[in-house]
This record gives C-alpha cells, sequence and structure tokens, in this order.
C-alpha cells in the first residue's frame, strides 16, 4: 500500500478500519487500568499498601522486600503508551516508521525499566512522603507513613468531607498494619474515628 502523508487522511484510514479503533480502545483500556490504581498509590491519599503484607512472594522480590507493584504499573502503562503511534503509522502505512519506532530507547526502554522494577525500585525514585517514613521507621519500627501533622489536618476537615474520610481510615489501616495485623482492610461505611476523640486512637508509631 501507498504511504499516507496527509493527517486527515490517516484519520480516515483509521476510522474505517475497525481492527485499529479495537486496539486502540484496548491499549487504552489496559493503560488506565494499569496507571490509575499506580497513580492513586504514589500520589499519598493512599499509602497503607507500603505496610501491607505481600501477596506473592516469589525470589523476585527477595532482592528488595520494599513494594514495588506501582512502579511496575506505572512503567507498563508508559510503555503501552508508546505503542500508540505505532498505530498512527500503521494507519498511514508507513511500516518503515512502525518498524524503526520499535527499535528507538522511547519505546524500548520503558519496558526494560518494568522490567528492572520486579527486582528492583531506588528509593531516591519514591514520593517525598514514601522516602520521609523509609527514614522514619529506621528509628521507630511501627512508624506510619502520614505525620501527626498531617493527621490532624485530615481531622480538621469539614466531618461531611468524602475526602476526609478516606484519608482518615487510610491512616488508621497503616496503624494496624504496623501494629502488626495481616488485614487492616476499613470498610468505607464504619466511622474511623469518635469526633470526640479524634487523634487520640491512631498513634503514629
Amino acid at each position: 500500500m501507498e504511504k499516507i502523508t496527509n493527517p486527515i487522511e490517516v484519520w480516515e484510514n483509521f476510522i474505517y478500519t475497525p481492527n485499529l479503533i479495537i486496539g486502540t480502545v484496548m491499549i487504552l483500556l489496559i493503560i488506565f487500568g494499569l496507571g490509575y490504581p499506580a497513580v492513586k498509590a504514589l500520589r499519598g491519599h493512599w499509602r497503607s499498601w507500603v505496610l501491607a503484607p505481600g501477596i506473592v512472594n516469589i525470589p523476585l522480590t527477595w532482592f528488595q522486600r520494599r513494594h514495588k507493584w506501582p512502579y511496575m504499573l506505572l512503567c507498563f502503562a508508559v510503555a503501552l503508551t508508546t505503542m500508540l503511534p505505532t498505530i498512527y503509522f500503521e494507519a498511514a502505512n508507513d511500516e518503515h516508521m512502525r518498524h524503526l519506532w520499535w527499535t528507538l530507547p522511547i519505546f524500548w526502554g520503558p519496558w526494560l525499566v518494568g522490567i528492572l522494577s520486579f527486582f528492583w525500585w531506588p528509593l531516591w525514585a519514591t514520593p517525598r512522603w514514601n522516602r520521609d517514613w523509609e527514614r522514619k521507621k529506621v528509628e521507630e519500627p511501627r512508624a506510619i507513613p502520614f505525620t501527626d501533622e498531617e493527621i490532624a489536618t485530615f481531622g480538621a476537615m469539614p466531618t461531611d468531607s468524602r475526602l476526609r474520610r478516606r484519608l482518615l481510615r487510610n491512616a488508621r489501616a497503616c496503624g494496624l498494619y504496623a501494629a502488626g495485623q495481616e488485614n487492616a482492610y476499613v470498610p468505607p461505611w464504619r466511622d474511623i474515628w469518635d469526633e470526640h476523640n479524634a487523634g487520640s486512637s491512631l498513634p503514629n508509631s
């Protein structure tokens, strides 16, 4: 087939090729499925995952006990994102660029980093709240990844705030994991703190 250079014609070819549309939708769904929990885990509102017991104990995890799954998911989400240009080249009938793209570091680099994350992930490449907690737990083994100041800030939020409830629920889950519990799941419908005792039932160490 002749290569298409006009972007409008490429778009038209994409629209009238069901396989390209289905492939694009599937890749986007997988990217969202991998990226959403990874970003949610790293941005700081959900931190109990760093304390949760490992679900799968395989030799790959023995190199580094610290949880690495958010970084794995994020790396593979980025890697899949780099596949999207190949769909454009496919719609443009540009086999040369499609094959060339597969050889570029921007394409295979995220895949290699994702595979490396199964074994090891550097502490400096983790969120600040995680680095602070890692340093703190050296002296306080039962420390949780929320500071007293942060917990006080959460408690000062409006009582009807859903974000407040999620943050306090997660802070309590961290405390339960740090205390040695295997399962610290707290149902969303359960009140986490008694408003009269807010701040007294959730130690930070």
